[in-house]
């Protein structure tokens, strides 16, 4: 029903853009290959991540019958480094560090000074 209820939105939305005179997006780009292809991509990637920490959480904690605490500890890497390895810092206001500043270094070693001062700057207020 749900699944019904996007396509039928979705479709609605796409009317409405063809239609309109200024329109908040071409939809023609998504029928591009490289463009669906991300689309795609993104999709799925959101899937997998919302299936690990829903069924990961219910596997831990009825099959494995750890508590909420320790679920959400185990947890806690993933959901403090993955913003950071995609971004370089876990702060959305400001970059910590540009690839430009550290050419050398590379993005993966970026993160945990990224992670580190969002913490810091985020536990002063």
């Amino acid at each position: 029903m749900l699944v019904l209820a996007a396509a039928v939105g979705y479709t609605a939305f796409v009317a409405w853009q063809r239609k309109t005179g200024s329109p908040l997006m071409d939809v023609r780009l998504l029928a591009r290959r490289p463009v669906a292809t991300g689309a795609f991509l993104i999709a799925m990637a959101t899937a997998l991540m919302i299936a690990v920490f829903f069924l990961g959480n219910f596997y831990l904690q009825h099959a494995r019958t750890y508590g909420a605490l320790r679920t959400g500890l185990l947890f806690l890497p993933v959901a403090d480094v993955g913003p950071g390895g995609r971004t370089g810092s876990t702060c959305v206001e400001e970059p910590v560090m540009s690839q430009e500043q550290w050419p050398e270094v590379g993005a993966p070693l970026r993160v945990v000074p990224g992670t580190a001062s969002c913490g810091a700057r985020t536990s002063e207020h």
